[in-house]
């Protein structure tokens, strides 16, 4: 009896000695986590902290530049959707009066990239997608993205970058 008791005991301090070394991982893992924690509430408070600078940067910019706003949408798209039907409608009042020559070669100047639909400012580089209208520059495609294109309304799924030459 003394032998089994004695490998019972054995037994039962091999299993406390193996709980014992368990629960010391454990709470290395624990300790390792609230340091994680505490390192992912840092970037949080980062990440806010670089929020607020990029709005009070775009405030500051809007404030610079008082007519341009991206905070309606529908302004936005009669802006450019009035802007186009004038482009477009000077177009035709140029192409539609006869030229003094006709053996004139047009030069690059007389086909200037269109400029951005939203800001007026920049030339087009960028393509919506699915639509593919080619309306926007890199700055205002990047504030309309998930939004809708400014030409034909269709929602914004994403764009692409397009080189003119």
């Amino acid at each position: 009896m003394d032998k089994t008791r004695c490998g019972c005991e054995k037994i039962i301090n091999e299993k406390d000695h193996v709980i014992e070394e368990h629960k010391e991982v454990i709470e290395q893992h624990v300790g390792a986590l609230e340091h994680k924690d505490v390192q992912l509430e840092m970037k949080d408070r980062e990440v806010e902290d670089l929020q607020r600078h990029i709005r009070s940067l775009m405030a500051e910019l809007d404030r610079r530049r008082p007519g341009l706003t991206f905070s309606d949408d529908e302004e936005e798209s009669s802006a450019a959707s009035s802007d186009s039907e004038q482009r477009c409608s000077s177009m035709s009042r140029s192409s539609s009066s006869p030229s003094d020559s006709d053996s004139e070669v047009s030069s690059p100047d007389e086909f200037p990239v269109a400029s951005c639909k939203v800001c007026l400012v920049k030339p087009s580089q960028i393509v919506f997608l699915p639509c593919k209208h080619l309306c926007c520059c890199e700055r205002c495609a990047a504030r309309l993205h998930g939004k809708n294109c400014p030409i034909c309304r269709e929602q914004n799924l994403g764009y692409e970058k397009v080189y003119v030459i």
